[in-house]
């Protein structure tokens, strides 16, 4: 027995690891106990403790315990194995106890755990002993349909008589206890009559809002496990009620719990506390906040009284609740928000002509509310070493994104009109350099840029680069043609097409043709499958227009059984959407992955989700939050055998898209160039997990009735 005991400590030690590791995770480990029972011949394994008659059965041979039912979703163990086996003997006996773990899949074929396997030698005897055999620390998933087997004999060593394993009995509770990692997962959904995320309306009158708190349970061992669930309510003055729950949907893994109250105006919070039958609490925990709305009118004018139109105004509370409107000719714009007597300020992001400028946001009662949005004509005179620089590309950014764009004139200057106060970075590119500096803008008048002058070797190089290019270009135009070829030749650029399954990204300047290949690719996927839609940029039946107009699409397959359009363009615009799938504001994350989600199980398995473009999020969201939102979403597109594709522009800050494309199995790369002999587009991929591709710039071009038409030097199918 020294070694049962060895082993046993070894798992203690392995525990309390365990829980150092995970301390910081948001997954949590639950010790999940399967007790061994039996009816009529079969050996069974599940969680509801012994309460019959003790069973026995020799074991010379190998006995197998199986669970029942099957595992309803993945169950991933991470820690210390602890199984406890009850013997006896007809007489004293020696030998060695073998134990061992396996998964028997869905298909048949049964899988050892790896490192769940103990052997130990025991001592047997005619009173039934309990031995407690562990192994730590096992890292496996089980997965979905799979059972869990538990393999016991004894190898006896010079001793005559019969061994038994006893089990099924409060006195002799044979059983395997699994570290499981979050085995039951729960989820709180509130709504009302008009809620926006967690922000609920309260009535004008009472100021109070009838909730509905519906939780979703799952199990992956079975919701037979759960003997206890409650709600708890926090009300605003700390006082607490906790409320019984009642199951009105269930099967084997999966329960629903609703529960309707009558909260007052104030922020509450709602927990969900589930027990199980071996007494182990799980608790979720979510706020809400319950407010009177008011009407706030805005208006937007420049410092100089002109109103400003076309701003976008968006009130945020949080990072998941967002109202916005647009000022319309006169400067005005309308919002309905909640009490900032309940919220606090709320954050205020003024949009317009490419600049952003922060705010804050007191409501109370319904008010009138004017601001002045400092703007002032800007001007900047570029010099090198005292003398103006013509013709130099001056662009004025802020936050990484583009703004104006503008060539000097004659003697280095460039204006720029209607510029709002704030910090901006000045971008200057003249003679193959490129030089940046930081302004502020706060007042009328012309701001010095001095730019230095570029090494004397450099402009020797670029004098003779130059030259050599000119006859480059002018002996290549002689002798090189180019060939149109159909958007099929797409897929030898990915050796033979992009995988089934992938996160996608296409990035591009403004005017790259971004839009146009996310619209070829909706095309090229409706030969073989359905597609889910978010528009962000336009309207669902403009999106549609386009695609017919190209000719990559007929009117058939833009309905809406092909193409499941979620709208969240109209929410920007203040208009009601059209379409049946469609969300109240495109910050929303939460319920446009729910809108997703529900399209997904609509659509079925092999659609693609595709979103254009993620330019007006990253304006107005945390880029680590977006790409949280991002990684979810493409695993539930990956899971259902469907690509997640999205486009963005090339104007944000670098780090975040390159954060963006080391999440993505996928990068294509398009640019807009302007020349002499007018624009060009081409194509590259820049990036594409395990499979071969060729990286090189490709050439192509729009043209009605047939959308993309690539430009290739070799002749091998023309269009």
């Amino acid at each position: 027995m020294r070694a049962a005991i060895a082993l046993l400590v070894l798992v203690l030690l392995g525990s309390l690891a365990l829980s150092a590791d995970v301390a910081g995770q948001p997954t949590s480990v639950h010790y999940v106990t399967l007790y061994a029972h039996s009816t009529g011949n079969s050996l069974t394994l599940n969680a509801r403790p012994p309460s019959g008659g003790q069973k026995a059965a020799e074991v010379g041979r190998d006995l197998v315990f199986r669970l029942v039912p099957t595992l309803g979703e993945n169950l991933q163990i991470h820690g210390g194995i602890t199984i406890t086996a009850y013997f006896r003997g007809s007489a004293t006996l020696f030998g060695i106890v073998v134990m061992a773990l396996s998964e028997l899949k869905q298909d048949g074929n049964e899988i050892s755990v790896p490192g769940a396997i103990i052997d130990s030698p025991i001592v047997m005897n005619s009173l039934a002993s309990p031995v407690t055999l562990g192994v730590g620390i096992i890292d496996y998933e089980f997965d979905r349909g799979s059972s869990i087997l538990l393999h016991v004999r004894f190898e006896q060593q010079k001793s005559a008589g019969t061994p038994f394993i006893v089990w099924d009995d409060p006195a002799t509770p044979t059983s395997l206890r699994l570290p499981a990692v979050s085995p039951t997962r729960a989820d709180l959904e509130f709504s009302t009559d008009s809620h926006f995320g967690r922000v609920l309306q309260a009535d004008s009158v009472t100021g109070q809002a009838t909730v509905r708190v519906i939780a979703d349970v799952e199990d992956a061992i079975g919701v037979y496990r759960l003997t206890d669930s409650h709600l708890k309510l926090t009300a605003p003055n700390g006082s607490v009620y906790v409320e019984p729950l009642t199951t009105t949907n269930s099967s084997d893994y999966a329960s629903q719990y609703l529960f309707t109250a009558r909260l007052s105006s104030g922020e509450w919070q709602i927990g969900l506390e589930l027990r199980d039958v071996s007494g182990d609490t799980y608790s979720l925990e979510d706020n809400v906040w319950v407010s009177r709305f008011q009407i706030a009118r805005i208006n937007l004018s420049d410092s100089a009284g002109i109103p400003i139109q076309n701003a976008s105004l968006i009130a945020n509370f949080e990072s998941e609740t967002s109202w916005s409107a647009l000022t319309n000719s006169t400067g005005w714009a309308t919002l309905i928000l909640p009490s900032s007597l309940v919220l606090g300020p709320l954050n205020l992001t003024i949009a317009w002509s490419g600049t952003v400028t922060l705010s804050t946001l007191s409501v109370v009662g319904d008010s009138t509310y004017r601001i002045v949005l400092p703007v002032y004509n800007l001007g900047l005179r570029v010099t090198m070493n005292g003398i103006p620089v013509p013709f130099a590309d001056v662009k004025l950014t802020q936050g990484g994104l583009g703004i104006r764009e503008h060539l000097t004139g004659a003697l280095g200057t460039v204006n720029f009109s209607r510029v709002p106060a704030g910090n901006y970075t000045v971008q200057v590119q003249y003679l193959l350099s490129q030089y940046q500096i930081p302004i502020t803008v706060n007042g009328e008048g012309t701001i010095a840029v001095s730019v230095p002058i570029p090494h004397r070797t450099t402009l020797i190089l670029i004098a003779l680069s130059a030259l050599g290019a000119s006859t480059y270009v002018w002996v290549r135009r002689k002798r090189t043609k180019l060939y149109p070829q159909s958007f099929q030749y797409f897929n030898k650029l990915v050796h033979g097409g992009l995988p089934n399954t992938c996160f996608m990204v296409i990035t591009g300047n403004s005017g790259s043709g971004k839009s146009v290949l996310l619209n070829t690719l909706v095309a090229e996927h409706l030969t073989t499958g359905d597609c889910i839609y978010i528009a962000n940029t336009e309207y669902p039946e403009t999106i549609r227009q386009n695609m017919t107009r190209l000719g990559i699409c007929n009117t058939t397959d833009t309905k809406s059984t092909r193409i499941i359009f979620i709208d969240a363009y109209s929410a920007i615009g203040g208009t009601r959407s059209k379409e049946e799938r469609h969300v109240t504001s495109h910050t929303d994350l939460t319920s446009m992955g729910l809108e997703i989600s529900r399209c997904l199980e609509s659509a079925g398995t092999g659609a693609d989700v595709y979103l254009d473009s993620l330019s007006p999020l990253v304006n107005v969201l945390r880029m680590d939050y977006l790409l949280n939102f991002l990684q979810s979403i493409a695993a539930k597109v990956k899971a259902n055998s469907g690509r997640l594709c999205v486009t963005i522009g090339t104007g944000i800050e670098k780090g975040d898209l390159t954060k963006l494309e080391e999440v993505s199995d996928c990068v294509i790369e398009t640019q807009l160039q302007e020349s002499g002999r007018g624009q060009t587009k081409r194509l590259r991929i820049k990036k594409l997990r395990d499979q071969p591709y060729d990286d090189k710039w490709v050439r192509f071009q729009v043209e009605a009735g047939k959308g993309i038409v690539f430009l290739t030097r070799t002749k091998t199918e023309t269009v």
